[in-house]
């Protein structure tokens, strides 16, 4: 349903999915197969955040923490590319749980942003709420959490990427839940939402 979705909002994805779905299944490589639909798709999905509930921007930021921390305390490596697939190359599969939750919160997001999308993002409200939480992370981690302006650039300290992600989510998230929500939605969507 969560494809399904994303492939009626942008048709044009249809062909590249069923031609890469297939070779993946004819090489015998079901497992590949889902990976294959989420490393097309996944990109697009960020695209409804800023559309998306509070609630369901909340449970995205929380899946997000929990499979991030799983993947950093297995391989730091993996975590950084987790969240920077275009930089690092793609992640190997992690915990069937922590992908699963992020694909449960993922359905969540699209369903609230196509079928009753949330109140225009307030992004100038919800900056100061993600820069406000870059103060407290400042005063908690001193300047480790500089490295966030430049994670992705050649020599970035990877590991240290990835906890300072895991620390700003994490505290985004733990807001009140409305303040969570537009933070969320600002931090983790791109400034316009997808088109119909």
């Amino acid at each position: 349903p969560l494809f399904a979705a994303v492939l009626e909002d942008e048709p044009s994805l249809r062909e590249p999915l069923r031609t890469a779905l297939l070779t993946a299944l004819r090489g015998g490589q079901r497992s590949e197969a889902l990976l294959v639909g989420q490393r097309l798709l996944s990109p697009r999905l960020w695209r409804y955040v800023p559309s998306a509930s509070n609630e369901a921007a909340v449970r995205l930021g929380r899946a997000l923490v929990a499979t991030l921390s799983d993947l950093q305390a297995r391989d730091p490596e993996q975590c950084y590319r987790f969240l920077f697939p275009t930089v690092a190359g793609p992640p190997r599969s992690g915990s069937s749980a922590a992908e699963d939750q992020i694909l449960a919160a993922l359905r969540m997001v699209v369903a609230t942003a196509r079928d009753s999308p949330a109140e225009p993002l307030d992004r100038p409200a919800a900056r100061k709420e993600v820069d406000a939480a870059f103060g407290r992370l400042r005063e908690r981690h001193g300047t480790d959490v500089d490295v966030l302006k430049n994670a992705q650039a050649p020599g970035a300290d990877r590991a240290r990427v990835c906890a300072m992600t895991i620390a700003l989510y994490s505290e985004l998230a733990a807001l009140p839940p409305e303040t969570a929500g537009q933070a969320l939605r600002h931090a983790l969507g791109p400034e316009s939402p997808p088109t119909a």
